[in-house]
């Protein structure tokens, strides 16, 4: 069920990427992200859902300016598994439990923090090119495609946001490193999985091999 879910999800995303077309994409970004974050406060309900849905579209929309189809990955992941044949585990939470996990751990105090941009003094900084204007956004994107850059950005999220960076971060890492080991059959396994995650499953598959070497479950 899930999985036909996602088919169908990521399906109906690429349709509308191919269909999306504007002679002014950027503007209309901004503009639209501005929207969805003040109607995050006056929908009359609890702000932090507003927002959190708010954060999640700027995200993706960002990401599609540059010419990226996120989810884009899986659609591929999907299609080579049907024409080899592979069976298809999805190892990750369910992103209404991810969702509703953050939302548990927002708090009033984070919510105006992301509105306004504020960030608490003292911790690491942001990746290059994440603390200016956006006045490039390709080449901010290109600049995050790297592990090293991503690490900078997930201990900067850990020191701005540590409850929100552990649900989205390192929950899932476990999660996803658990299904890889125990849920995954057959000898050679292809994990898809975001670079943000990589560090961690690593890590925490690392652990596991230790462990199975060490006759412990």
């Amino acid at each position: 069920e899930r999985l036909r879910s996602m088919r169908e999800k990521l399906a109906k995303n690429r349709a509308q990427s191919d269909s999306d077309h504007s002679s002014n994409p950027r503007g209309e970004f901004v503009m639209q992200a501005v929207k969805d974050f003040a109607g995050a406060f006056g929908g009359g309900g609890d702000a932090r859902d507003g927002l959190l849905g708010a954060a999640m579209k700027t995200m993706y929309g960002f990401f599609k300016l540059t010419g990226l189809e996120p989810g884009g990955e899986f659609i591929v992941a999907i299609e080579e598994a049907d024409r080899l044949g592979a069976e298809i585990v999805c190892g990750d939470r369910n992103v209404r439990d991810t969702l509703r996990r953050v939302r548990e751990k927002l708090t009033f105090t984070d919510v105006i923090n992301i509105a306004t941009g504020h960030e608490k003094p003292g911790g690491p900084p942001p990746p290059p090119g994440m603390d200016g204007e956006f006045d490039d956004v390709e080449k901010v994107v290109e600049l995050l495609k790297t592990r090293a850059a991503i690490a900078q950005m997930r201990e900067f999220m850990r020191y701005q946001l540590p409850d929100v960076a552990r649900v989205f971060v390192d929950e899932r890492d476990t999660i996803m490193t658990d299904a890889i080991v125990n849920r995954c059959r057959g000898e050679r396994v292809v994990a898809v999985v975001g670079m943000a995650h990589m560090d961690g499953i690593e890590h925490y598959w690392d652990l596991a091999q230790k462990r199975k070497r060490l006759g412990q479950s």
